[in-house]
């Protein structure tokens, strides 16, 4: 579960760097990274403590995995990642991703968009929201100027820096 987000040519400039000039392309990634932790974090702040009364320890019988919701661990959980791709050498694309890689994270974000069953529809009247992912969508509109004007110093310096 996650959301996307690009700036316009980035991979063909991310490219150019690491070809270039690598120790700039290090840190134009890295700022560009801190630019979209903006939305993780604000993505965290929307995650309450508990998910609904009584959803503590819950391990799914058939293979183990941990679906309990504890709010911290959901909240480290909300990662970003980077997104890329390559064709034959050369960078394509270029991006991140801000992700809910805990169960328990996506099963809050989208419990009720689509399921009848009794949590959903008790997540839906607890957490009630217009848009699904519950939490990872309205942080993406929320924090998206602050991460742009962040990627796009950080682009702006490289192109200083490399010149």
């Amino acid at each position: 579960m996650g959301w996307d987000f690009n700036t316009k040519n980035l991979a063909q400039n991310i490219h150019f760097l690491e070809t270039f000039n690598n120790d700039v392309a290090k840190i134009l990634k890295k700022e560009i990274r801190q630019g979209a932790n903006e939305v993780a974090k604000a993505s965290r702040r929307r995650i309450p403590q508990s998910g609904l009364r009584n959803w503590g320890a819950w391990t799914f019988s058939r293979d183990g995995r941990d679906l309990g919701f504890i709010g911290g661990w959901v909240k480290r959980g909300i990662v970003v990642e980077t997104n890329r791709s390559r064709a034959r050498g050369e960078t394509v694309s270029y991006g991140h991703r801000v992700v809910s890689k805990t169960p328990a994270g996506a099963i809050f974000e989208l419990a009720g968009s689509k399921s009848k069953s009794p949590m959903a529809l008790a997540m839906k009247g607890k957490h009630s929201v217009a848009n699904y992912p519950r939490t990872l969508f309205p942080a993406y509109y929320e924090a998206m100027p602050a991460a742009l004007q962040k990627i796009e110093a950080a682009v702006e310096k490289a192109k200083k820096a490399g010149a």
